[in-house]
């Protein structure tokens, strides 16, 4: 079974550095960021200032603790600091930055249980007419998703590191 691997995310942007001769953040600067106007978007390597001064996870007894404070030592898994915003560009404008056969590949679904399958990079649910990605750290969570039919996307984020994806999918949902 294929499933998602920080591990191979890490082996990918190896990969990116060594074609493009330069380091991942900045082939990311150059080939995805910048094209896609996504200005708020950067790859620190340590704690950046203006940023959310703490974030929390839940303790065991219920309360909420603040999270340790690091930074992803592998840019191309989890590296990435973003905002809401910005998120919102890239899901709306990533299929810009490849050729209509290869953005039809990556959101095909490739393997995985159940209906949600893995795409290239991406979540896929076909039958929930949607992709996407969430990503998780020490106090903070991230939600993507994208209708497959109309485009259309939602971002939910928060400084607590719980799923967000059922949040985001009830954004998507009318409501009654």
């Amino acid at each position: 079974m294929l499933l998602p691997s920080n591990g191979a995310y890490a082996v990918l942007g190896k990969i990116v550095a060594d074609v493009t001769g330069v380091p991942y953040a900045e082939a990311m600067r150059e080939l995805v960021l910048t094209p896609l106007d996504m200005l708020s978007t950067d790859f620190p390597t340590t704690w950046p200032g203006g940023a959310v001064v703490t974030g929390y996870h839940l303790a065991e007894d219920g309360t909420f603790e603040e999270a340790e404070r690091h930074v992803s030592t592998m840019a191309a898994a989890g590296g990435a600091w973003t905002t809401a915003p910005d998120l919102v560009r890239f899901g709306r404008n990533w299929t810009t930055l490849l050729p209509a056969d290869k953005v039809a590949e990556a959101i095909r679904p490739q393997a995985g249980p159940g209906s949600a399958k893995v795409g290239l990079g991406w979540l896929v649910n076909p039958a929930g007419d949607l992709y996407g990605h969430s990503g998780a750290g020490p106090g903070a969570g991230a939600s993507l998703l994208i209708s497959l039919s109309a485009g259309e996307v939602t971002v939910a984020a928060t400084n607590r590191q719980v799923p967000m994806e059922p949040v985001n999918a009830r954004l998507r949902r009318p409501i009654a």
